[in-house]
């Protein structure tokens, strides 16, 4: 063999080499572009005090930590200039497929602020809507907490989308005050603030959900204006009307 064939040999073995890591690098990159979702759902929930979804997929975390452990021994085994191991190899092979197994099929339900936000819109309606038809049908309603906590259990008996930094759902909630008296500032999502009149009259209905941030708020419109669900007796409107009553956007509170 000539000293130019010997010359080659190493560069040959260098170029199957580099080839070789890029390959699996790229199926790192797919298993890691799969699963990604995921990372930032549980960064997003831990840096936060209440978030909404289903935790992460545990089976593709799990993939994460596996593909980018193996990912980044083959990069510094090629930056070496030494031949990936078989077992970096297998590494990233099982690491990337158990991203794409961990993440197959649909995303969890629910991972929005949008979500859990008219989840919270349709359990308000339905308590407006039921308060509505008891005030025409008696003239007034409750002025206690534990009777609206009780139409809220029958309407909403399963907990709400929201959760804590470690997952555990948030049931929804019921807060009644007095009307004109200040809202309250230690804002829990899925709670429903309710200000009824002295003689139960009317109320108003303010929802605390997300905003467009994620952070907890009460509910607002595209406008910015608190989306606030109210009721008071008509004596010349009949009973049970169909439908469900439109938000009512009153101006800010006090």
């Amino acid at each position: 063999m000539s000293a130019a064939q010997s010359a080659r040999v190493p560069e040959r073995a260098t170029g199957v080499r580099v080839v070789f890591a890029v390959v699996f690098l790229c199926i790192a990159a797919v298993g890691l572009v799969s699963a990604w979702p995921e990372v930032e759902h549980l960064a997003f929930a831990l840096g936060h005090p209440f978030h909404s979804g289903a935790p992460p997929r545990p089976v593709a975390l799990f993939g994460v930590g596996v593909v980018l452990a193996a990912g980044l021994g083959v990069l510094v085994t090629l930056l070496r200039g030494r031949e990936v191991p078989l077992w970096l190899s297998a590494g990233v092979l099982v690491g990337a497929a158990l991203c794409l197994v961990g993440t197959a099929g649909e995303t969890p339900a629910g991972r929005s602020w949008a979500a859990a936000d008219t989840a919270l819109v349709n359990v308000g309606s339905k308590l407006q809507r039921q308060m509505v038809d008891r005030l025409q049908t008696t003239g007034t309603v409750p002025t206690s907490a534990d009777a609206w906590s009780e139409a809220l259990s029958a309407i909403a008996p399963g907990p709400s989308l929201a959760r804590t930094r470690s997952f555990a759902q948030l049931p929804y909630t019921i807060r009644v005050q007095r009307t004109g008296d200040p809202l309250p500032t230690d804002l829990r999502p899925g709670e429903l603030i309710v200000e009824v009149a002295p003689l139960g009259e009317a109320f108003r209905i303010h929802m605390v959900g997300f905003d467009r941030k994620g952070q907890v708020a009460l509910l607002t419109d595209d406008q910015g204006r608190e989306v606030v669900l109210t009721g008071a007796f008509n004596p010349e409107l009949r009973p049970a009307a169909s439908g469900p009553p439109s938000p009512v956007f009153p101006p800010p509170h006090p």
